[in-house]
């Protein structure tokens, strides 16, 4: 049992030899927040769903752009392919930072359980969320405004 423990941890952390590398489109997927829904689109090439927010899945990865009032408000990205992760299991979410251009030596580190990193981007004015969301979940990555410095 511990072997296949083991492998479930390589695959969580060490996931970014499998993954293919995240286009510089969807790198710092937070230069996002804050702009119209329609430009994101554009920028992205893609249209918001019925809901005007935008997913793109990729085999990877996949991104999902919540909007407000017309805003991108909120940004997610879950990495497929680091599946099935384990909310007692801790992760390297550096990995994940650097995987989307995020230099970890950029951000503040405040709070860290085995399956929710919590960090804070003080340039940016972001509240930055890598987590395991739950057993057998792939890892994400998540960006606000909303709640940064609380």
């Amino acid at each position: 049992m511990r072997f296949v423990i083991v492998s479930l941890v390589t695959i969580c952390v060490g996931f970014s030899v499998h993954a293919t590398e995240v286009p510089s489109e969807f790198q710092n997927p937070y230069k996002y927040i804050g702009k119209s829904v329609s430009s994101v689109s554009r920028m992205l090439s893609t249209k918001p769903n019925e809901g005007n927010n935008i997913v793109i899945e990729k085999s990877d990865y996949e991104y999902f752009f919540e909007t407000n009032n017309n805003k991108v408000t909120f940004a997610d990205v879950r990495f497929i392919k680091t599946a099935p992760c384990s909310q007692t299991d801790d992760f390297n979410s550096e990995v994940l930072l650097k995987k989307l251009a995020i230099n970890s030596n950029d951000v503040e580190l405040v709070r860290k359980r085995s399956h929710f990193h919590t960090y804070y981007d003080h340039r940016n004015k972001l509240k930055i969320g890598v987590s395991c969301l739950y057993n057998g979940a792939p890892l994400n990555v998540s960006f606000s405004r909303k709640y940064y410095g609380n």
